[in-house]
């Protein structure tokens, strides 16, 4: 995973870039206040978390069942996998959904 402001390589949910949500995506996107996380910004069609179901526009909840705050936090997160699949809560389009995304491997 990707922030807009500090890019990282090598994590969990390749080919996803999320950003803080803040008030303009907010009203944007009709996100409740309640609604904390960070925002997905791009999602690379190739990459299993696109295939999964990640979608611009979903704001991540939690990822492996912890709480996610910001973009740096969801970077973080995902930053030593573990295991065959990522678990992530996310708000989408007035709905919450767990998503199950497999963890790539690196083969070099």
């Amino acid at each position: 995973m990707q922030n807009d402001q500090n890019s990282t390589n090598g994590d969990t949910l390749h080919g996803v870039t999320v950003s803080d949500l803040d008030y303009h995506a907010r009203v944007e996107l009709n996100v409740p206040a309640e609604v904390q996380g960070a925002l997905v910004t791009e999602v690379d069609p190739t990459s299993p978390a696109y295939g999964a179901g990640i979608r611009t526009g979903d704001v991540i909840l939690e990822i492996n069942r912890e709480p996610i705050r910001d973009a740096q936090n969801a970077v973080s997160d995902t930053a030593e996998p573990m295991g065959n699949e990522t678990l992530v809560k996310v708000w989408g389009h007035g709905h919450i959904h767990y998503i199950s995304v497999p963890n790539r491997i690196s083969v070099s």
